[in-house]
Formats: C-alpha cells, structure tokens, sequence
C-alpha cells in the first residue's frame, strides 16, 4: 500500500512536472522565430562543432551535458527548496530543447527538421523521460523537506530515499551512459549525412 501511494504521488508530480515542460517548449518556440544575427552565427557554429569535434575532446563535455539536468533535479530532492527549483528546471529545458530546434529550422529550413532530428531525437526519448522521472521522485523528496522544515518533525515522515527512488534513479543513469555514448560516437556521423544533404 506505502508502494503504491509512493508511486501515486509520483505520477501527479510527473503531470504536474510534464505541464511546466510544455510550457516551456511552448514559449521556446515561439522565441526561436524571433532570432538573428549572433544568436544564428553562434548556433552554426555550434552545429558545426559537433561534427568536427574528436571523440576524446567531446566526451567530458558531453557526458556533462547529458547529465547536468538530472543530477540537479536529484540532488533538489534533499533540499526545501527543491519545491521551487525543479519546476523551474524542467522550464529552461524545455524551452532550451524548443528554442534550439526552432532556430535550426529557421536556419537551415525545412532540411532543418533533420538536423534537429539527428540532435534531438535521441534525447527526446531517453534524456527527457529520464529527467520527468527522477524530478518526479525529488518533488516527493522535496515536499517531505519542506514539511519536516515547517513543522519540524523528523520521525513522523518516510525516508528521503526509498528503494523506488534509487531504483529509478539508478536505471535512469545507466540509460542516461548509453545515451552519452550515442552523443559522442553516433550524433556527429548524423549531422554531417544532413549537413550533406544540404549541401
């Protein structure tokens, strides 16, 4: 029953989590149609980096890139405050993703959508998810802080984190490694077929 009220709570928060993203991609969008100048140089560049990047200069950064979103939602579960910052977390990323697809498309128009499908597909069903999931179970983690926070009562509430948490987070980093490794050693081949195709 405690199993099953834990997961309970997790899926109104991965609702509740999942409206902030859309809200974030919402407004990305619309952003990404007003770009120019320096902010079209610097996202071409960018494009142009990962193709022409080595594997060895790209990995750190890569692997910082895949996991700096979900190792701050998980460690917003072990602070009050984490009840503000992980709504607003899974906002920038959203727009983040959004705004950056939409000005690839504005750039390199319709052969855009494949650039931005080699870029952001993968992340779309791996990274995603696996950050809706662990911020899911910090906003439980969290609330439990701010609870113990305001009434100060420490024994009366169930431990920050359960065998569900670590469990998910566990699995979610490990999916999260992979996806590192397809960044590195896959996205780049991706870019340049499409950066091909438009040339």
């Amino acid at each position: 029953m405690r199993i099953k009220a834990h997961f309970s709570k997790s899926t109104i928060n991965f609702i509740v989590l999942s409206i902030f993203l859309l809200c974030g991609i919402i407004v990305g969008a619309v952003t990404a149609s007003y770009i120019e100048g320096d902010t079209i140089s610097d996202l071409s560049k960018s494009i142009s980096g990962i193709v022409n990047s080595d594997h060895s200069k790209i990995l750190i950064k890569t692997v910082f890139s895949v996991f700096k979103y979900p190792l701050f939602v998980f460690l917003c579960g072990f602070t009050a405050l984490g009840v503000l910052f992980l709504p607003i977390v899974i906002y920038v990323k959203g727009y983040y993703c959004a705004f950056s697809i939409g000005a690839i498309i504005r750039i390199y128009g319709t052969a855009g959508i494949w650039i931005s499908f080699s870029v952001f597909a993968v992340q779309a069903i791996v990274l995603i998810p696996c950050l809706l999931l662990i911020s899911a179970l910090s906003f439980n983690s969290a609330k439990q802080q701010w609870r113990m926070f305001i009434t100060g009562k420490h024994s009366v509430f169930e431990p920050i984190l359960t065998k569900q948490h670590i469990f998910t987070v566990t699995f979610c980093f490990i999916c999260l490694l992979f996806l590192s490794a397809f960044e590195v050693f896959i996205t780049p081949n991706l870019v340049s077929y499409a950066l091909k195709n438009i040339i």
